[in-house]
């Protein structure tokens, strides 16, 4: 909790979702407050709205990107569910849980080797999964962006018919999502 709002304070942004304030409440569990996207994340948006610039979303997910590299921020979970849609349309990088800032070393951030394997394997590189040792990195973000680009660009996550378990054969053998 604390490594992602360290990571996530930081960020000014206009397609990296703002972390407005942290606070506690009367249950004493403490929450991180961001502003509401009522449109949800891309792939429901493009569900409700078929004919919204599919590119345009992809290219402003990607200057967020490119903005928390420059920044030296690894986000480590690029994928639809973690792209919200603003108000005005506009696509924003989310959800930090994973993020690192590149700085840090392995043990710096690698409290455990679950650690490591959180995340999602349609979108995640191979030598993530082939090597107990790596961790995640700008290239490696890069890696899930372009799955990220095929899930906008055919309105379904890769894999889509593929077990869990199968998705982890066929990423560290090589294997690609379906061509469309």
């Amino acid at each position: 909790f604390l490594r992602e709002v360290h990571v996530w304070e930081k960020l000014r942004h206009n397609h990296v979702l703002p972390l407005i304030g942290v606070c506690t409440l009367a249950d004493a569990l403490t929450y991180m407050i961001s502003p509401w996207m009522r449109h949800g994340n891309v792939m429901s948006y493009l569900k409700d709205n078929e004919d919204a610039d599919r590119i345009r979303l992809l290219m402003q997910a990607a200057a967020g990107l490119e903005y928390l590299h420059a920044n030296s921020v690894v986000h480590g979970d690029v994928r639809g569910p973690n792209v919200l849609i603003s108000e005005s349309g506009d696509a924003c990088i989310a959800d930090f849980g994973l993020s690192i800032l590149e700085e840090q070393t392995q043990d710096e951030y690698s409290y455990s080797s679950s650690f490591h394997r959180q995340g999602n394997h349609r979108w995640m590189a191979p030598e993530l999964l082939m090597d107990e040792n790596s961790f995640r990195t700008a290239p490696t973000d890069v890696f899930s962006f372009g799955r990220l680009i095929l899930e906008v660009l055919t309105g379904e996550h890769p894999f889509p018919d593929v077990t869990k378990h199968r998705i982890m054969y066929m990423v560290v053998t090589g294997k690609s999502p379906t061509r469309p």
